[in-house]
């Protein structure tokens, strides 16, 4: 017989790494409410809270390869690309916007 301790307490970077999965989650969400094809490319932008636009940039990589963005942006409204509206979400308690559009 033998005892396993786990140690199960959330750091701020598993919180996030969290978040960022969840903002591609809704990323995901919104490729297929938008009638998206699984290969067409899109135009990105993330804005919202400080901590979900710090983590949105951390997580640009993952962004790219699992919402096939050509081009993400980040932080205010004003650099939300065109014929793009941006959606509010809350996450994990932060207010989060996602705008995306079809490339091309």
């Amino acid at each position: 017989m033998g005892v396993i301790v786990l140690h199960v307490e959330l750091d701020d970077a598993l919180r996030d790494e969290g978040l960022g999965r969840e903002i591609v989650a809704k990323v995901q969400g919104l490729r297929k409410e938008l009638g998206l094809d699984f290969v067409d490319r899109v135009r990105l932008h993330v804005g919202g809270s400080e901590r979900a636009v710090r983590v949105a940039r951390a997580s640009q990589e993952l962004f790219v390869s699992e919402s096939l963005a050509s081009a993400v942006s980040f932080g205010d409204q004003a650099s939300v690309a065109a014929g793009a509206e941006a959606r509010p979400f809350t996450l994990e308690g932060e207010e989060v916007s996602i705008a995306l559009v079809k490339d091309g």
